[in-house]
């Protein structure tokens, strides 16, 4: 491959142009990039046109329902006696003090 020098490039093109172009570059960005954005939104819309979105909006509906069902009665104010002998048997076994193993008993036989 020949490296060509600058003095025998400069004379080897020549730049031809249309008429009604203009000499300003800004226009000829501007009108490319005018006429990129309608491309694209043009894919977009046939894209949006061609996809299924039922199915999707369907699922998401369904996960949204079941996102904003109660959750159920919350605990009201302080958690019964009877109610922190038994965490207290679970944190701690049989260690537990009296009054609490009497709040555990359902019944004596």
């Amino acid at each position: 491959m020949r490296h060509l020098k600058t003095k025998e490039l400069l004379g080897s093109t020549a730049l031809t142009r249309k008429e009604g172009e203009t000499d300003d570059p800004s226009d000829i960005v501007t009108k490319a990039l005018a006429d990129l954005t309608k491309s694209v939104d043009d894919k977009f819309k046939d894209l949006e046109e061609k996809a299924e979105t039922g199915k999707i909006t369907d699922r998401l509906d369904k996960l949204e329902a079941k996102s904003n069902r109660e959750k159920g009665d919350p605990p009201e104010g302080e958690p019964t006696e009877e109610r922190k002998a038994f965490a207290n048997y679970l944190r701690l076994g049989n260690n537990l003090s009296a009054e609490e193993q009497k709040a555990l008993t359902v019944s004596s036989d």
